[in-house]
């Protein structure tokens, strides 16, 4: 009877939670304010590799660690490591009210350019950083083909998804020359605006055919450096000069979408990315360039993101996302928006 009876009983077995993957193009967890994150639930996929690591030691400093809880807004560098292997992980916290996981901000009204240095800015030309009256930081060239950048501190290199935006405005162009542009560079492999990195250029004559350009910098057959303009599109703006606006770029897996002001104005998906870019970098440093003109900043913030953007289509439609396409009720297509009312 104990054996027949072995025969049907059900034996309930938990199973093993799978560890929380930490992604090499974005080293980061997420937590709120006093909030205890138990290390253990974490595995890492270390640079250079395909498949993340379990069994990670942790340390904070030169601490070994098992949990670790923030007590204020901000970014902790922790140190994980596995048999040889050593990664760099950030926990980024947010009050619990907040939307966003705030990587790195800077409100340019409470910074001089020593304190940017001091914080890890890297600038290619200092003489050519000041700041302006209503505290902007100014990056300026005089001459037509002349260039300047401002790097943001190093250790955001180490992500490669993320949104990186910048509150500025043109105020001045060299010889006048609406055609120059100012560029959120991203992915790039060095600090000194050399070859290689990915950017998103923003021209003065904004409406212009190539007003908005996604291209890279890349090292041709020669050793020489060459652009690459992947893709282009005219602006909607005729006056970049008026205002402080938000230009961003929006980076996940290879997807890219760029923005002015919250509008789309180029998305790049993957396929699209592989197919037209020279060399595939999937993180690096982030910066400012100034090519052939002058530009005032007021903030730049950078954001942890892990949704890949999708490109936002303007067609006139409102389009139904709420009803299931296999309902036995067949579900409104689209709506077209009213455009104009007659008396009937």
């Amino acid at each position: 009877l104990a054996m027949l009876l072995s025969l049907v009983t059900v034996f309930v077995v938990t199973p093993v939670s799978a560890a929380t993957v930490i992604k090499n193009t974005s080293p980061a967890i997420r937590a709120n304010v006093n909030e205890t994150i138990t290390l253990s639930n974490y595995s890492v996929v270390f640079d250079g590799d395909t498949t993340a690591t379990s069994g990670i030691t942790w340390k904070n400093g030169s601490s070994t660690i098992t949990t670790f809880k923030p007590t204020a807004k901000g970014v902790t560098k922790l140190t994980a490591t596995a048999g040889s292997k050593t990664k760099d992980i950030y926990v980024v916290a947010k009050n619990a009210s907040d939307s966003e996981y705030v990587l790195y901000e800077a409100t340019m009204s409470s910074k001089t350019v020593a304190n940017l240095t001091g914080e890890g800015w890297t600038f290619t030309n200092s003489a050519r950083a000041s700041k302006a009256s209503d505290g902007a930081l100014v990056l300026g060239v005089t001459g037509q083909w002349d260039a300047t950048s401002a790097y943001l501190p190093a250790w955001l290199g180490d992500f490669g998804d993320y949104k990186f935006s910048a509150d500025a405005k043109f105020t001045a162009f060299g010889a006048s020359d609406k055609s120059r542009w100012f560029s959120l560079m991203f992915r790039a492999e060095n600090r000194t605006a050399a070859a290689h990195y990915t950017h998103a250029a923003f021209r003065g004559n904004n409406t212009a055919a190539n007003g908005i350009e996604f291209a890279e910098r890349f090292t041709n057959a020669s050793g020489s450096g060459e652009w690459n303009v992947a893709l282009k599109t005219p602006g909607t703006l005729t006056d970049l000069t008026n205002a402080y606006r938000t230009f961003s770029i929006l980076s996940v897996e290879n997807a890219f979408r760029v923005d002015i002001a919250g509008k789309q104005m180029l998305y790049v998906d993957p396929s699209s990315y592989k197919s037209l870019a020279k060399k595939f970098v999937y993180k690096g440093n982030l910066g400012i360039q100034a090519s052939g003109c002058t530009i005032a900043i007021k903030s730049v913030k950078v954001t942890l993101e892990n949704e890949v953007p999708e490109e936002i289509t303007d067609t006139g439609l409102i389009y139904n996302k709420y009803h299931d396409a296999a309902n036995l009720v067949n579900p409104i297509a689209n709506v077209q928006r009213v455009s104009t009312v007659n008396a009937d």
